[in-house]
């Protein structure tokens, strides 16, 4: 036993260096083994037949049928405004208003200068007519029958006539301006620069917002490069992000004539779309709208990825018996992020995506 221990202790050094190319060799061994050993694997996708789609998404927010922002069109003083926001407003009600008083006495005045014009061209053709053709000929006013002198008082009292009445028109639409009243049943949304004592002109960024009470809508911003896409009826999913778990659908009813010009660049077109469960939304919530495009139904369909190119043709890897090989592809239509296959591949062909994992 001593002379073991005397052995070891002699060759201290040579013994480790022995034990750790022993260890060294056995870890190579299995490392080379277990890297020979593994087979590649493939990530692949099995041809079926599917619809040949697209989705169109675009943002937007809900909306009133009848929406309408109401301001004073003529300058003046505020002296009513007998509405606040949230409060219900039925058509016809008047919610604010100017001092009219000036607008009403140029329209009495107006009034007052209509009526007599009126009544002295009444003159006018009353005595043309006793004068030229007695009683029974006053149909005959204003013909070849007529002096000269006849015709040129009958314009004068004519021409008095239009102009008094231009006149009194504009004083109406001054009087008019000075109120502002509801087109519609609603809720007054928005009051803004309105107070009573205040001077406003007609450039004054005084306004009402009214929200009418009927059907709500969902206006969606569709990107000039999608629009064209959509038709009247499309169906459609619309999500809020009040009701983030929630899918509403909806129905495209209009799609806009003129396009918005974006500050970022690019345009969009409104397209109007009808909304379900309107009974728990309301106006001004946002969200966005998603539409499928179907070109196509019960075809095979690829990704576009897994589709490779050469020159003008196109081909794909197939996955057989755990080995890749190329096929020679004919597409059809191609749309989104999909390409219909119409030759060189079977339903339930694997076919390989992306590189080799190893």
């Amino acid at each position: 036993m001593k002379s073991i221990f005397s052995f070891l202790k002699l060759h201290k050094k040579a013994l480790i260096a022995l034990i750790l190319f022993i260890i060294l060799a056995v870890f190579i061994s299995f490392r080379v083994g277990w890297i020979g050993s593994k087979e590649p694997v493939y990530k692949t996708i099995t041809l079926s037949k599917g619809d040949l789609a697209t989705v169109i998404n675009a943002s937007g927010q809900i909306e009133s049928e009848n929406e309408a922002t109401l301001s004073f069109l003529s300058p003046g003083r505020i002296a009513f405004l007998g509405f606040k926001t949230g409060d219900n407003v039925s058509k016809g009600q008047v919610i604010a208003s100017l001092d009219s008083t000036q607008a009403q006495l140029t329209y009495n005045k107006a009034q007052s200068a209509y009526k007599s014009a009126q009544s002295s061209l009444t003159k006018v053709l009353d005595d043309i007519h006793l004068a030229q053709y007695g009683n029974g000929g006053f149909s005959n006013v204003g013909s070849s029958n007529e002096t000269m002198t006849q015709k040129n008082t009958r314009e004068l009292a004519e021409n008095a006539k239009d102009e008094a009445f231009r006149d009194l028109q504009s004083a109406a639409k001054a009087l008019e301006f000075s109120t502002i009243i509801a087109p519609f049943d609603g809720i007054i949304s928005d009051i803004s620069g309105i107070y009573v004592g205040q001077n406003v002109s007609a450039a004054s960024p005084s306004s009402v917002k009214i929200v009418g009470l009927g059907q709500l809508k969902f206006v969606a911003n569709v990107d000039e490069i999608d629009y064209s896409k959509l038709k009247v009826g499309d169906q459609a999913e619309i999500l809020l992000d009040a009701y983030p778990d929630e899918k509403f659908s909806g129905q495209i009813t209009k799609i806009g004539a003129v396009a918005t010009r974006l500050t970022t660049g690019g345009s969009v077109v409104p397209a109007d779309l009808t909304i379900n469960n309107t009974e728990k939304l309301k106006s001004g919530l946002n969200g966005e709208m998603n539409v499928t495009i179907t070109s196509k139904t019960s075809v095979l369909v690829l990704p576009n990825s897994a589709i490779r190119k050469e020159g003008d043709s196109r081909y794909v890897y197939v996955l057989i018996n755990n080995k890749v090989e190329k096929r020679n592809i004919t597409v059809g239509e191609t749309l989104g992020s999909q390409t219909e296959v119409i030759g060189g591949l079977n339903e339930g062909d694997a076919v390989v995506l992306g590189d080799i994992v190893k």
